[in-house]
C-alpha cells in the first residue's frame, strides 16, 4: 500500500473512524458516515491547486447539512475522473447495494465535477443531481463541439462506454437541478442536451462559468440550497434569491463585461454608473476604460 500524500492524512484519519477511503491512481475516495441521506461530490479543476489539508469538494456545505459524504477526489490538475479503476469502483457501489441504505442520494458537482457528479449518477437509480455549469461528456463522438479540455480527454480511458456520458446517465435521476448560463454557449450546449422531462433549469445570464462564485455570494443561495437537497419547502423560488445579485459586484462587473463584448458600451456604462450610485465604493476601471475606447471607437466610425 503506497504512502498518502501529507495533504490527505487528515480526511483519511476522519474516515477511519467512521467510514471508509479508496486510494486509486490518479483518484481518492473517501466516504463518512453522517446520516440516511448520502452527498457524493467529485472536484472540479481548482481543487488540487488549493493550500493545506484536502477535503473533498463542498465538504463544509455537506458536513453543515449533516449528510453522510462520499467524495471523489482528484489527484492532478484538470482530470476528468475517466480511469478504469473508478469505473470497477462505482460498479461494485452498486453491485453492493451501497446506495440503497440511504433514504436519498444526491450527486454535486460544479464544471469538471459537474461532468463526474451527472455521469456517474448512474450508479444510484433514481438519485437528485444538483450542477454548476456542468458539461456532460468530452466524447468527441457526442460533443465534437467541445475543444476546451485537449489535455483532459487525452489524459483520460473515453473508450470505456461505462459513465462516459452524463446526459445520458441524467435519465436515470429523480431529478435534476442546473444552474447555468443559457447565453454562455459554451456550457448551454451541454446543458441542453439533458432530458426535460427531469430537469429543472436555473438561469443566471452573462455570468459565463462564474455561476458557482456568483451563488456563493448571495445571501440567501445556501438555506436555498439546503432545502433543495433535504426535499424541504423552499419559501422563496430561485427568481427570488437570484434578486440579490444587485448586491453582487461580480455579477455587476460579469454583466458590463458582456455588454462590452456584444458591442454595446453604452450599456456597459450605465450599468456600472447606475450600480456605483447604489454602491459607492465599487469601481469598474478596467471595464469603464473598455466602454469608453469602444464608444470612441464608435464615434470615429460614425464620421
Amino acid at each position: 500500500m503506497t504512502q498518502l500524500p501529507d495533504k490527505l492524512l487528515d480526511i483519511a484519519s476522519k474516515a477511519r473512524l467512521n467510514g471508509f477511503y479508496k486510494d486509486f491512481e490518479q483518484h481518492f475516495a473517501v466516504f463518512l458516515e453522517r446520516s440516511d441521506t448520502l452527498v457524493v461530490t467529485f472536484d472540479n479543476k481548482k481543487s488540487t491547486s488549493l493550500s493545506g489539508a484536502r477535503y473533498p469538494w463542498a465538504y463544509k456545505f455537506v458536513e453543515k447539512l449533516g449528510a453522510s459524504h462520499l467524495g471523489i477526489m482528484t489527484k492532478r490538475r484538470n482530470d476528468w475522473f475517466r480511469q478504469s479503476d473508478l469505473f470497477d469502483f462505482f460498479d461494485e457501489l452498486t453491485d453492493t447495494e451501497f446506495f440503497d441504505q440511504f433514504s436519498k442520494v444526491i450527486f454535486y458537482g460544479s464544471s469538471m465535477g459537474g461532468y463526474g457528479a451527472s455521469a456517474f449518477s448512474a450508479a444510484a437509480f433514481g438519485s437528485h443531481v444538483i450542477l454548476y455549469s456542468p458539461q456532460t461528456t468530452l466524447y468527441k463522438s457526442i460533443t465534437p463541439w467541445e475543444t476546451r479540455y485537449e489535455k483532459a480527454y487525452k489524459r483520460g480511458n473515453w473508450d470505456d462506454p461505462r459513465y462516459r456520458d452524463g446526459a445520458a446517465s441524467l435519465r436515470l435521476a429523480s431529478r435534476v437541478d442546473v444552474f447555468v448560463d443559457p447565453y454562455f454557449d459554451a456550457d448551454w450546449k451541454h446543458a441542453d442536451r439533458m432530458d426535460r422531462r427531469n430537469t429543472h433549469y436555473h438561469f443566471l445570464p452573462f455570468q459565463g462559468h462564474q455561476v458557482p462564485e456568483i451563488l456563493m455570494s448571495l445571501p440567501d443561495f445556501q438555506p436555498f440550497l439546503r432545502n433543495l437537497c433535504l426535499d424541504e419547502e423552499n419559501k422563496s423560488s430561485f427568481t427570488e434569491v437570484y434578486r440579490g445579485r444587485r448586491n453582487v459586484q461580480d455579477y455587476v462587473r460579469n454583466l458590463a463585461s458582456a455588454a462590452v463584448e456584444k458591442g454595446k458600451p453604452v450599456r456597459a456604462d450605465v450599468i456600472m454608473e447606475a450600480a456605483s450610485n447604489i454602491h459607492p465604493s465599487w469601481n469598474f476601471p478596467k471595464y469603464r476604460r473598455m466602454a469608453s475606447k469602444q464608444i470612441e471607437q464608435d464615434l470615429l466610425l460614425s464620421i
